[in-house]
């Protein structure tokens, strides 16, 4: 008799195999070569799984969302280490709350680290290979006030746009491509609660300070590779990374700080008229930035 374990991994080798032998490929091209004219159109089209492979090196001026129904899906162009790559370009002035501090006590309205012209957001295993991802420019923002907190004063929110956001996921692959002109290249919050190694956070709302986002072991595990990642304020942006961590290697972090001194100093400066401070100044641009991580295994 086989024994249980043995079935079950029989069955999850096989249910693996399927998944590569029926996946979908589902084309991209302006020119209408392709199955789609738009890359959110293809994503929204594929199945977990699917391969979403832009033909040209045009322009798309649209923001990009991977979500958890598009579990292992690959983003790709069909040249992946050209240098003339598909470029995504947008700029995220929605994705920019909570702007008050009545807002921040509705958790739905956080939306300020899901910003990026290409988000993945609380998915697995998503690959993107090969692509030109641009913030449009770097923007940034301040709200005076809106960290309410009973053992303390209230502090500001200052924030900026991604160009990629990885947000609540885990296995991500992110290689060949070139993340520029925003104030994030590329952010990263793994955030996890409610595994055996939580680390509770006081400012949350939640009972029992549980974040109904993921799963313990479930976010993070990423590897950031053979990119270029350059004329953003921040390269790489790391918040509240938690779980599994990440392997960042191999890429060319250049030229990341403000581009001007007029952008530098309305950083430094926000949010202004208010007496909770001015966080702007302590976001002075950089190649990597750590928020809220302690102990996190990190390999860079």
């Amino acid at each position: 008799m086989v024994p249980k374990k043995y079935l079950l991994c029989a069955m999850l080798f096989a249910c693996s195999i399927a998944n590569i032998l029926f996946a979908n490929t589902l084309a991209v091209s302006q020119s209408g070569g392709g199955n789609f004219t738009t890359i959110q159109a293809a994503i929204n089209a594929a199945k977990p799984g699917d391969v979403v492979k832009i033909l040209d090196a045009a322009t798309y001026p649209e923001q990009v969302t991977i979500d958890s129904t598009k579990d292992g899906l690959t983003l790709t162009s069909s040249e992946p280490t050209a240098l003339n790559k598909p470029r995504i370009v947008w700029q995220d002035t929605v994705n920019v709350h909570p702007k008050t501090a009545a807002e921040y006590q509705v958790d739905s309205l956080i939306n300020f680290d899901k910003n990026g012209a290409l988000r993945i957001l609380s998915a697995i295993n998503i690959t993107v290979n090969g692509l030109a991802i641009d913030g449009g420019g770097p923007y940034v923002y301040g709200w005076a006030c809106v960290w309410t907190s009973t053992s303390g004063p209230a502090s500001d929110l200052v924030a900026g746009n991604a160009a990629l956001t990885i947000w609540g996921s885990g296995g991500a692959h992110i290689t060949n491509c070139d993340v520029s002109n925003a104030y994030w290249g590329i952010n990263l919050k793994d955030r996890n609660e409610g595994g055996i190694f939580a680390n509770a956070n006081p400012a949350d709302l939640q009972p029992k300070n549980i974040v109904p986002m993921s799963g313990f072991g479930r976010t993070g595990n990423h590897i950031i590779e053979y990119n270029r990642i350059h004329n953003n304020s921040f390269g790489l942006w790391f918040e509240s990374s938690w779980d599994l961590g990440s392997t960042i290697r191999y890429n060319l972090i250049y030229e990341n700080h403000h581009q001007t001194a007029a952008f530098s100093h309305t950083v430094a400066t926000s949010p202004t008229g208010n007496n909770c401070g001015t966080d702007g100044k302590n976001q002075p641009g950089g190649a990597l930035f750590f928020r809220d991580v302690a102990y996190s295994p990190l390999s860079i």
